[in-house]
Parts: structure tokens; sequence; C-alpha cells
């Protein structure tokens, strides 16, 4: 079993076992200030200040699912993962947004 987290300041996504206590950086992401995160014990999804991006829970490149997500990126306040799509709020708009593939 893993915890998955990020570093605000650090612009890391990191998992760090359970068991063993190792950890292992998944994502350095620019710009920092990763919002939230949602796993579907895949892959990890993240809001940052600009885009939705994931990366696998084993690591690798980092991918951009959705950018531009909202005219402040502050607002985008939540995410969330099924077995199709990924899903994030944007406040402003008063929407719940999806991007299928996830």
């Amino acid at each position: 079993m893993v915890v998955v987290y990020a570093e605000w300041e650090g612009a890391r996504i990191r998992r760090v076992s359970l068991a063993s206590g190792d950890t292992l950086t998944l994502a350095r992401l620019f710009p920092d200030q990763t919002r939230r995160l949602a796993t579907d014990g895949i892959s990890v999804y993240w809001i940052d200040q600009s885009s939705v991006g994931k990366v696998s829970l084993s690591g690798g490149p980092p991918a951009t699912i959705a950018g531009r997500i909202a005219a402040d990126a502050s607002r985008a306040e939540g995410i969330a993962v099924d077995l199709t799509r990924v899903y994030w709020t944007e406040a402003d708009a008063g929407a719940v947004m999806a991007a299928k593939p996830k």
C-alpha cells in the first residue's frame, strides 16, 4: 500500500510505501502548486495552476489531460476519477468538467 502526496512548493508528486517507507518522485511539475490529487489505483491525477494531468503510480512521464482549465486556476477546486473519465470542478463557472478518456 502506498500514500501519494503533492509538495506545494517543491513542485513534486511523490509516492511513499507504507511497508518500507521508500519514496519515489512520480512527477516534477512546473508551474508548481499542485492543488488536488485523485487516484484510480493505476495513475495519479492532479490539478495544478493551469491544467489537469496524470502520471502512472509506478512512475514515468507525466501527461496533460486538459489544459487551460479555468479562468482563475485557483478556482479549480476538486478532482475525481472513475473507470473512464477524470472530472474536475470549475467554481467560477459553477460546472463539473470531464475528460474522456482519462
